[in-house]
């Protein structure tokens, strides 16, 4: 298994957010980084996922903690890499709120489907492993 970088020009499409599962109203408890993966933590906020609880999506830009955020899950599409995505394969949630590309103790199941070698869709949200 190998991690991934993440894109530091990660961000979300706009076509496909419309229609994507969200959550809003909740605030960051760390500083957050565009196309990380995030959970609510039992205190109420959104954490980095590290597999504990159940992922809910992925954050849409870069905040501070204590920022509040719309995180993006089910059916969004995201532009996650500087084109080391291979198209079709699945990719699977790091305890870090990266991604890898095979299965880890925080994701078993492979949350996310690259669609190019730039992007991919959630395809999972929930408890991964």
């Amino acid at each position: 298994m190998a991690d991934k970088t993440l894109s530091p020009r990660a961000g979300y499409d706009t076509s496909t957010a419309l229609f994507a599962g969200q959550i809003s109203g909740l605030k960051t408890e760390v500083d957050t980084k565009a196309g990380q993966a995030l959970m609510i933590s039992a205190a109420g906020g959104y954490r980095l996922y590290d597999g504990s609880r159940p992922f809910v999506g992925l954050a849409p830009e870069s905040v501070k903690a204590g920022e509040p955020l719309t995180v993006y899950g089910l059916s969004v599409r995201f532009k996650l890499s500087e084109g080391e995505l291979t198209p079709g394969a699945n990719y699977f949630l790091n305890a870090t709120g990266g991604y890898a590309d095979a299965a880890t103790a925080a994701d078993a199941q492979g949350a996310l489907l690259a669609v190019t070698k730039y992007d991919a869709i959630v395809i999972r949200v929930g408890k991964l492993a």
